[in-house]
């Protein structure tokens, strides 16, 4: 268990120094990489209780493609993983993880107000995002990704996120 749980860090640290997509347009590989930050922020959250399949979602204008689907099925705590894409925040719900697309930014706090005090995670990317209205906000820095956490909302929500996903964090706030 230690190994395994050693092997996961080490996967999200490579993942977090991995090559983004050029300053501008994001690329492929790029949301590759997001794709698999969803399901590692999965990994080192915990829910009250651990649902099954465990719902990795996208509101907005899906930018993943084919990548979030390739952990449709994949084993996670003893649950398995499912994709949805959903169209509103109150069909959200019902998800773990929600990946709020930059189609729905001006919309980012309804969506909070929305899913207050339910054990979803929230994540959204980009700069000059308002950091109250999600618990994680994936940044570029250089030519890597990197994220910020809003620990005080996921605590709000009953999410436990590992200290070890904390530590790679380059700002918990």
């Amino acid at each position: 268990m230690r190994f395994r749980r050693a092997l996961l860090i080490a996967v999200l640290g490579v993942l977090l120094n991995g090559l983004a997509g050029a300053a501008g347009t994001p690329s492929a590989a790029e949301y590759e990489l997001k794709a698999a930050f969803l399901y590692n922020f999965a990994l080192f959250s915990e829910w009250p209780a651990m649902p099954d399949p465990v719902y990795l979602c996208v509101l907005g204008a899906d930018p993943f493609g084919p990548y979030l689907d390739r952990y449709e099925g994949r084993e996670l705590r003893g649950s398995r993983v499912s994709t949805r894409r959903v169209a509103s925040a109150h069909e959200a719900r019902g998800c773990q993880v929600l990946f709020i697309a930059a189609s729905e930014h001006a919309r980012l706090p309804r969506i909070r107000d929305e899913l207050a005090g339910r054990p979803v995670l929230t994540v959204t990317e980009g700069e000059g995002i308002d950091r109250s209205t999600v618990m994680i906000v994936i940044v570029p820095e250089g030519s890597r990704l990197t994220f910020e956490v809003n620990l005080s909302a996921a605590r709000q929500a009953g999410l436990n996120l590992s200290s070890k996903m904390l530590k790679l964090a380059r700002k918990v706030y």
